[in-house]
């Protein structure tokens, strides 16, 4: 992974110039770019930034590594802004950012524009894998990331600012493997079509359901609990749950998530493959929501798989429960509100 920073890179019909280049205008135009409402909006900052500080940030990319900025042209015009930052010299990861200038949004060419970047990140600077972050709100690009193939983690939601960012993750292998046919306007309209209505329901389930335990499949219930309680956890007491044929008891600290560990009764229970093929291991992730009946439909329709229909839990007070199964997240568990143990 190597990064020139003094001469202009060209990739097909775009060029990037890197920010240490540029001059009085072209910082100026930055500038007001980066400060327009429709760009900084979707940032991890969204303040608007002086003037001042704009200047004192170029002048300190002449000595970072760990970030570098391009002012991107498609011809003679300038069409955005491409930056990756974190960057590790060592593993060849970074997380890659970009926008479109305010002039040029809703111009057509964000498929384009996305794929090159990608693709200059890859070919031209040597990244091995990039990350990053989408605002939830933004589902285009959401949809744009998922199609050039990123790995979306609908677990992995980070909150910056009071705004909940889904992380994103891609290779260079990913990427090349799929690469031939991503850059088809006409082949992503059709994916589009097809997985809007995936999408909304997805943004519909990540406003909705709130975390409420992560299940730990354990051999000893008790010997994994005092291993908890070791650590300043409370236990409760041990329960049976026949719709599960498991012992269960929680484990619950001020400030940390809680825990849920599940035993297996007998041979028939269902956590003993798990057990078998992973030892002592996270069993599933559960999710409070306020309607467990339509949140089911709803996560049916984006290809959960039922493993268990909703039903009256004892563990947690007769509250509705069900399990459902996505290859992409695993096995997760609903809960009825208020789901209180």
């Amino acid at each position: 992974m190597q990064i020139d920073r003094t001469n202009t890179i060209e990739v097909g019909l775009y060029s990037y110039k890197n920010f240490v280049t540029l001059n009085k205008r072209q910082i100026d135009s930055v500038w007001e770019w980066r400060n327009h409402p429709d760009i900084r909006k979707y940032m991890y900052n969204s303040d608007i930034i002086s003037y001042e500080n704009h200047l004192r940030f170029l002048e300190a990319l002449f000595e970072r590594e760990d970030v570098a900025y391009w002012l991107v042209a498609k011809g003679e015009r300038v069409v955005g802004v491409t930056n990756l930052t974190s960057i590790d010299l060592k593993t060849s990861r970074a997380e890659l950012g970009y926008y479109i200038i305010p002039d040029m949004l809703n111009s057509g060419i964000g498929l384009e524009f996305a794929y090159t970047n990608m693709l200059f990140a890859f070919s031209y600077i040597g990244c091995d894998s990039l990350f990053g972050g989408i605002d939830k709100r933004n589902i285009n690009a959401i949809m744009l990331d998922s199609y050039l193939g990123c790995q979306l983690d609908s677990e992995d939601v980070e909150n910056i600012n009071n705004i909940s960012y889904i992380r994103w993750i891609l290779s260079s292998v990913d990427f090349f493997g799929n690469k031939d046919n991503l850059n088809d306007i006409r082949q992503f309209v059709r994916y589009m079509k097809a997985k809007k209505q995936y999408f909304n329901y997805f943004k519909k389930m990540l406003n909705s359901m709130k975390f409420h335990h992560i299940g730990v499949a354990v051999k000893d219930i008790s010997a994994t609990a005092a291993v908890y309680v070791s650590g300043g956890y409370h236990q409760s007491e041990i329960t049976y749950d026949p719709e599960q044929n498991v012992n269960i008891c929680w484990l619950t600290k001020e400030g940390m998530p809680v825990v849920e560990l599940l035993e297996p009764v007998d041979e028939t229970s269902p956590i003993n493959k798990t057990l078998e093929k992973n030892g002592v291991t996270p069993y599933h992730t559960c999710y409070i929501v306020d309607d467990i009946e339509q949140a089911v439909k709803d996560l049916r329709k984006m290809k959960y798989v039922i493993v268990s229909k909703p039903v009256e839990a004892v563990a947690i007070h007769g509250y509705k429960v069900s399990f459902l199964y996505n290859k992409n997240v695993g096995l997760i568990e609903l809960v009825e509100a208020p789901a209180n143990i």
